[in-house]
């Protein structure tokens, strides 16, 4: 049976029509997603979504007891937004996926030697302000996140803006769609990284 589409009615993302239609079925009691999406339409409900943002600056979210902060990178708040286009936009600025070519193929790289490469280039590195705004609100999780363009499961994505210590090991976190869900962890970086763990960053440009 197919899923009313309410995404294009309202200029939503399908990760957003997704999170009303669950909602929806909460809280009205009703038995499946299809049922919710076919009440939606009966009523002729108008959907403004609202606008969200993320404090970069603010204090970082630990990922476990007894961790310290070592860097935690940017500063102000930025509009947050997933388009129609299955792309994730920091205040008009695509986020991208970064792979170092150390990583390409079977290669790896130790976490140390990628953390030199990315904090030398010229991408803004995402903090874990980012990644716990997203964790919080997966449906702004973009569809093509979860695989990559040969179909291969895309299971890490890494916000290198923060790293964590603990017990003078560095850390940094990442989440990874597993079992249809979103789930965070974090790696260490004396550990190797592979195809399957992305850098998300945005360009240092102007806005898109």
């Amino acid at each position: 049976m197919t899923k009313p589409n309410i995404a294009t009615a309202n200029g939503l993302t399908r990760g957003q029509e997704s999170a009303i239609l669950i909602k929806l079925t909460e809280q009205m009691d009703l038995s499946n997603i299809q049922e919710a999406g076919e009440f939606f339409l009966r009523s002729n409900v108008k959907i403004t979504v609202a606008k969200q943002t993320i404090d970069l600056g603010k204090s970082p979210r630990l990922p476990f007891d007894g961790a310290e902060v070592v860097t935690h990178e940017g500063t102000g708040v930025v509009d947050i937004e997933l388009r129609s286009d299955d792309n994730l936009y920091l205040d008009g600025k695509k986020v991208e996926l970064f792979l170092s070519e150390k990583q390409t193929g079977d290669s790896v790289v130790v976490g140390n030697e990628l953390r030199k490469e990315l904090e030398g280039g010229k991408k803004v590195l995402l903090n874990s302000n980012v990644l716990d705004y997203i964790y919080d609100h997966p449906e702004l999780y973009p569809e093509h996140w979860k695989k990559d363009e040969n179909g291969y499961t895309r299971y890490n994505i890494f916000f290198w803006g923060s790293i964590f210590r603990k017990k003078g090991d560095l850390c940094a976190c990442y989440l990874y769609w597993d079992d249809g869900a979103l789930n965070r962890n974090e790696h260490w970086l004396k550990n190797d990284w592979r195809r399957k763990d992305s850098s998300a960053s945005v360009s240092s440009s102007a806005k898109n």
